[in-house]
């Protein structure tokens, strides 16, 4: 007799939602680590994956200075991880228990493997971004550049609509982060021990337009935030393999915890274009199931008894327990 049974669990509930328009993977490599390139081919095995990837390389101090290290990306890397070791990567900041995965418990990855798995763990760690986007967006990220190339001045204004209510409940502490990137660098890089002197670097970060962990979301007229920042390219950066990279997330504090920064939008577009979805709210009748993955990555034809990993036709993704 089943009548008096019971069953409790905790349900989320979403005034609005947003599709989700990128997802953020900061890369923490060096040019002086050997074994750095070994997490450059896992990005790149990301990349063939799946074209919703924003990637920025953010070069730091292991084992020695890096030639792209700023003090800015220094500091992000020494907030962002407790562990401090290259090559190592967050996917959305998201944090995932599984000591399997995640030896440290934080949210960066170990990146550092044998080019023989990086397909492999490609498809593992494009499941954590799956998870990740597992909570709708809240806000949209609509990025217009205005560059000069005599000056080389570089206006970027961020912008967007946000449903408040869910943004207080979720991601209190709102925070806008704005990231200057460059691709097709042409350095030296340790290889495996060996100095490669016309290696190719991408995805470099070169400089924060906000604070460097992020700027207090400013939300005016109820939903709707606007941010301007100004800057003059450095002579040394070739302006047309730029990138503004624009991301929202939980704002990183001394107190904050490592499952407590994660990203929950974010986009990109080269310097001097223009991107961004406004309006885009999703009505959840629309949406339909388009995928389903096991949470080791394999992609399941029907439900599997476990956690399963369903992927919308939003961009979304759900986490569902299958029981039987």
């Amino acid at each position: 007799d089943i009548n008096d049974d019971q069953i409790s669990g905790t349900v989320n509930t979403y005034i609005n939602n947003f599709g989700h328009q990128k997802s953020l993977v900061e890369e923490f490599t060096s040019t002086a680590c050997s074994a750095c390139p070994y997490g450059h081919g896992v990005m790149e095995a990301i990349g063939r994956l799946r074209d919703d990837v924003i990637f920025v390389g953010v070069h730091c101090n292991i084992p020695d200075e890096s030639s792209f290290m700023t003090d800015k990306s220094l500091e992000i890397f020494n907030n962002l991880l407790i562990q401090k070791r290259a090559p190592a990567a967050c996917f959305n900041r998201y944090y995932v228990d599984d000591p399997s995965l995640n030896q440290y418990s934080e949210i960066a990855f170990d990146m550092g493997f044998d080019q023989a798995l990086w397909d492999a763990y490609a498809q593992i760690f494009s499941t954590v971004i799956d998870m990740s986007n597992d909570m709708p967006a809240f806000a949209t990220v609509d990025i217009a550049t205005n560059y000069d190339n005599a000056t080389r001045k570089l206006d970027v204004t961020v912008s967007g609509k946000v449903s408040p209510e869910d943004l207080a409940t979720y991601v209190q502490d709102a925070a806008l982060t704005v990231y200057l990137t460059e691709d097709n660098i042409v350095a030296p890089q340790n290889n495996g021990g060996t100095m490669v002197n016309d290696y190719v670097h991408n995805h470099v970060l070169r400089d924060v337009l906000t604070e460097t962990l992020g700027s207090p979301l400013v939300i005016t007229d109820g939903d709707k935030y606007s941010m301007t920042y100004s800057t003059t390219l450095d002579e040394s950066w070739n302006a047309d393999n730029m990138n503004v990279v624009a991301f929202i997330s939980r704002q990183v504090l001394a107190e904050s915890y490592a499952w407590d920064v994660y990203v929950n939008q974010a986009n990109q577009v080269k310097v001097g274009g223009t991107v961004g979805i406004n309006n885009a709210v999703v009505s959840d009748a629309n949406v339909k199931e388009v995928a389903r993955y096991s949470l080791d990555g394999r992609q399941l034809s029907r439900p599997e008894k476990g956690i399963n990993i369903i992927k919308m036709s939003d961009g979304s993704t759900r986490k569902v327990i299958v029981k039987q």
